[in-house]
């Protein structure tokens, strides 16, 4: 092994620049249940996405999602593309909801709208979670307008999305009923767990709701809750975090494109296109079929963290015998590289040409095989 190259290093705020923020809350005692440092963050993260809509901390982009379709008395099947992290299904079970796999559309790897259709058609659905694969900021249009067709709530999981702007150069957020982000620590935006929840104030109400064990004035409701809270230490870490995003998601932007510019000439790639200008969570891409786990091998041998996303697909995890072939494909075929900046331009090349290097063995070692 000629060195250690890591998939992910957190862009973590050093303590002096979040420790500060807390003398509000130690003024206070108030340390969580909608503290002042969680009120400022959720009012500087909605204005930072230049929204007019509501947001709310939340621990994780589980917990957001599982509450915003609570909040929204949402009971029954939702939609979910196949293809995404198991999160996504975790959330819509925590709901006591019934997850319908969809299979997603090969050139975009996110969820068919043609897919979705036939799914509608067939069955009884109550709810569509569409996923922001990568955190890519791609035009979903076409699946708010099945949404709207079908008078269902559309709530997008933006978990790797935030600081991301669509293809019409908006910032993502306004998609959808809600869009839920995760603060996740392999996120550019990271507070080591938690989440944001963007929706209109009176959703926004209820989830804050639905977060506090439903509880209303101090007293329980009757409906069901849970405790989905962000603490004030994690809110004062996410406000630093905010502040130095822009120069975080910058050097990612350009980390993006110079693997675009190296790998763009290499036959049998797929990388990724049409997706706006994301924040780069990790630079993922498609492999020759078959080839990835071999080339994640090859990659590991010379020190270089990968990892196969998203694999395997979420209807394989239950007796779920929904067909989504293009999903099956994708989870063995995609690899994310390495993004962060504990990267430099001499790691990355190294990491290029390791991948190069990989996929032509991979080649060369199927020909000696036939």
């Amino acid at each position: 092994m000629s060195r250690e190259i890591k998939l992910l290093q957190p862009d973590f705020p050093s303590a002096p620049h979040w420790m500060p923020f807390l003398q509000e809350s130690y003024d206070q005692h108030w340390f969580s249940n909608f503290g002042p440092n969680a009120a400022q963050l959720a009012a500087e993260a909605s204005a930072y996405l230049g929204l007019t809509r509501a947001a709310t901390l939340v621990s994780s982009a589980t917990a957001g999602l599982t509450a915003t379709l609570m909040a929204l008395g949402i009971r029954g099947r939702v939609a979910i593309p196949a293809f995404t992290f198991p999160a996504t299904a975790s959330a819509v079970f925590q709901a006591r909801c019934d997850v319908v796999a969809i299979d997603i559309n090969a050139q975009t790897w996110e969820m068919c709208p043609k897919a979705l259709r036939t799914a509608l058609k067939r069955q009884k659905i109550d709810a569509i979670i569409h996923v922001r694969s990568f955190g890519y900021c791609r035009d979903i249009s076409e699946i708010e307008r099945i949404a709207d067709e079908y008078s269902l709530p559309l709530i997008i999981d933006a978990a790797a999305a935030f600081g991301g702007r669509d293809p019409s150069d908006r910032p993502v957020g306004r998609s959808g009923i809600a869009e839920v982000f995760s603060l996740h620590a392999t996120k550019p935006f990271s507070v080591g767990e938690g989440g944001i929840v963007v929706a209109s104030n009176d959703l926004i109400d209820a989830i804050n709701k639905t977060i506090n064990f439903a509880l209303f004035g101090g007293k329980s409701a009757d409906i069901w809750g849970m405790n989905g809270k962000m603490s004030e230490v994690s809110a004062a870490i996410g406000r630093a975090a905010l502040r130095q995003l822009p120069s975080v998601i910058e050097y990612r932007q350009h980390m993006a494109q110079r693997y675009m510019d190296i790998l763009s000439a290499e036959s049998n790639l797929t990388l990724p296109c049409d997706i706006g200008r994301p924040a780069w969570q990790l630079f993922s891409l498609k492999l020759p079929d078959g080839s990835a786990g071999f080339v994640q091998e090859h990659m590991a041998a010379m020190g270089i963290q990968t990892r196969i996303y998203y694999a395997p697909t979420i209807n394989s995890r239950w007796a779920d015998k929904t067909e989504t072939p293009n999903a099956l494909n994708l989870s063995a075929s995609m690899l994310a590289l390495p993004m962060g900046r504990h990267i430099t331009h001499n790691d990355q090349d190294f990491i290029c040409s390791s991948l190069i290097d990989a996929k032509r063995a991979f080649y060369a070692d199927r020909d000696m095989d036939e």
